[in-house]
């Protein structure tokens, strides 16, 4: 579900960035029309110009069957999609309208509020829309180089699929899951970004920006050593190689906002490769990778 949201990251990168971020419209019990606070909400989608996609996503509480509640979620994104459409919003720019059912943390053990019958933060709409911005802190010295990611070869050619594999929906977003950011590339033996870095990067703060609750520890490995005793390389700077990656990664969200409580790194050398005899480029760069622990959510 997310990943339709935050692939439209990616479009201009280098030009115009794009941020995501979610609007929630709330109802009340058995309720579906878009009434004048849900309006109020709504209304500051109307006259923003910079909008490039609207995804739609009703729920309902707990309480009522799940073929009842289905309905009932279809209803709530249906009428926030026509008030959108007959408001102004073109209806080219809504790729999702789906009502979900039951929200998937709704249940009578979750309910907190003995004044409510259900939960009432479960009744809602999430209108999540993403605009084009200025405002990621991208150095303005990266430049597009025909330097291989790690010296061992041309990593962007051959028959391999080296796409964006990150996965960072919702459903993989669980405690203890770690999730690859297979296209964080640097430029050789350094722990400068290569600007085919930029986009995973950019997927990755939006994550941050979204899930407010989210902690993260960022993994850094590297590739090629089979010298037991050599696990890591030592920079310029006398930094391992690893550890400067996986920190480059978290500077990158810290410089862009995000707290740091919620942040932090270690190296790891070459000691968790994913191919422990590496027999060709691919897999010396799947070796030499980042990965993102989920500490918490």
């Amino acid at each position: 579900m997310i990943m339709v949201v935050l692939s439209l990251v990616f479009a201009n990168i280098l030009n115009a960035q794009q941020q995501t971020d979610t609007l929630t419209v709330f109802f009340e019990i058995d309720r579906a029309i878009v009434d004048e606070t849900n309006a109020e909400a709504l209304d500051r989608l109307i006259n923003n110009e910079n909008i490039v996609s609207i995804s739609i996503y009703g729920y309902t509480d707990f309480l009522g069957s799940e073929e009842y509640n289905r309905l009932l979620s279809e209803k709530r994104s249906d009428n926030v999609c026509n008030y959108l459409i007959s408001t102004g919003i073109n209806s080219e720019q809504i790729v999702i309208n789906e009502g979900k059912g039951i929200h998937p943390n709704s249940s009578v053990e979750n309910r907190n509020d003995l004044t409510d019958r259900g939960i009432k933060d479960h009744r809602i709409v999430m209108v999540v829309y993403t605009i084009e911005v200025q405002n990621i802190n991208i150095p303005e010295n990266e430049t597009n180089t025909d330097d291989d990611a790690d010296g061992d070869g041309d990593l962007f050619s051959g028959e391999h699929d080296l796409s964006i594999i990150t996965e960072l929906t919702e459903e993989n977003l669980v405690q203890d899951n770690i999730i690859v950011m297979n296209k964080v590339f640097f430029a050789y033996n350094t722990y400068e970004f290569h600007y085919m870095a930029y986009p995973a990067l950019v997927e990755l703060l939006e994550t941050m920006r979204k899930y407010a609750t989210l902690k993260i520890e960022v993994h850094g490995h590297i590739c090629c050593f089979n010298d037991a005793e050599r696990t890591d390389v030592m920079t310029l700077e006398g930094v391992p190689l690893s550890i400067g990656r996986a920190k480059a990664v978290h500077d990158f969200l810290l410089a862009n906002g995000i707290d740091s409580s919620r942040l932090s790194y270690q190296g790891f050398g070459n000691t968790r490769r994913r191919y422990p005899l590496e027999q060709n480029e691919y897999e010396r760069a799947m070796n030499r990778r980042v990965e993102i622990l989920i500490v918490e959510r």
